[in-house]
């Protein structure tokens, strides 16, 4: 049986437990979170007594309820504690398909039970594991991270930090406020808060000797064994290379651990090259909409222009 809740008659302690109990948990589906980048709403659809969940976030617009992908949430999808049968899954899937979506994004666990004639795009997310020695992990890095980090190492006129500071990111935020649309800045900022606040953050800044404030900054959630690239930033008119040297630093620290660092991407040929220059290795997960008449429109709207 599958059950329908809204994010206000959830059960948040029962839901809580078993999420945390899932094979495939990840962050993303936690309810503090979807309350934070889903602000409109977001329906629970629950497989027998918690067997498996999907979250399901929506916004309201103009009358009209519709699915879409919160911002800073790749993958939600179906959780479960142990595999369910191929018809479970297609039966929850069935429940998402009842809904205008814009576009939902399934976690990468969830790639298996895709059949071809279930209408889904396939994107590209890039991840390492970090349970190797240092020099293992950097032997995969390609010439062109390497000579940044070299270069960056020989440089004494900057430190990095692990101190965690809202306003000294957004600083580097507004400065690259193109790719931050106002509403999302203010998402961002109660995430980190909140996240901070439940000791879900990592964070590394490189600051220079001649400011006060950060021209870079790397920053980090934890979801279990999963260490996941949220914010990875740095000021514009900033010599490059800080973000390498960064992601560096990091394996650095957690080399011969058993982590899997999430790069969060990327379908953008420059990111996922970037990515791929440390070693990374792509994982696939699966993207649903069923809202072609949006799509009808951007392209009615864009050839108007």
């Amino acid at each position: 049986m599958i059950k329908k809740f809204s994010h206000k008659t959830i059960d948040k302690k029962v839901y809580g437990l078993a999420l945390e109990s899932t094979k495939n948990y990840m962050i993303y589906a936690e309810l503090w979170f979807l309350d934070i980048v889903s602000p409109d709403g977001y329906d629970l659809w629950i497989l027998n007594d918690f067997e498996a969940i999907m979250p399901v976030p929506y916004q309201k617009k103009a009358g009209c309820k519709f699915v879409i992908q919160p911002p800073f949430c790749q993958q939600l999808g179906i959780f479960y504690k142990k595999s369910i049968s191929i018809n479970d899954f297609s039966a929850l899937f069935s429940k998402l398909n009842q809904y205008k979506v814009r576009n939902y994004h399934f976690n990468e666990d969830n790639t298996q039970y895709f059949k071809n004639e279930m209408p889904v795009l396939f994107r590209t997310n890039q991840t390492l594991y970090l349970n190797k020695d240092y020099s293992e992990l950097y032997k995969k890095f390609n010439s062109n991270r390497k000579r940044e980090i070299n270069k960056l190492q020989r440089l004494a006129d900057f430190k990095v930090t692990e101190s965690f500071s809202i306003d000294a990111i957004f600083k580097i935020v507004n400065d690259n406020e193109d790719i931050f649309p106002h509403r999302n800045r203010l998402l961002l900022r109660k995430l980190l808060e909140t996240a901070d606040h439940r000791k879900k953050l990592y964070s590394f800044f490189i600051i220079p000797d001649y400011k006060d404030s950060p021209i870079t900054c790397l920053i980090l959630i934890k979801s279990c064994n999963r260490v996941i690239s949220l914010l990875p930033l740095r000021a514009k008119d900033t010599f490059k290379g800080t973000i390498s040297y960064l992601y560096d630093k990091l394996f650095k620290q957690f080399s011969n651990s058993p982590i899997l660092f999430d790069f969060e991407g990327s379908e953008i040929s420059g990111i996922y090259n970037f990515n791929k220059s440390f070693g990374a290795e792509n994982i696939t997960y699966a993207s649903f909409t069923n809202f072609k008449w949006f799509e009808i429109l951007k392209k009615i709207r864009n050839s108007n222009h």
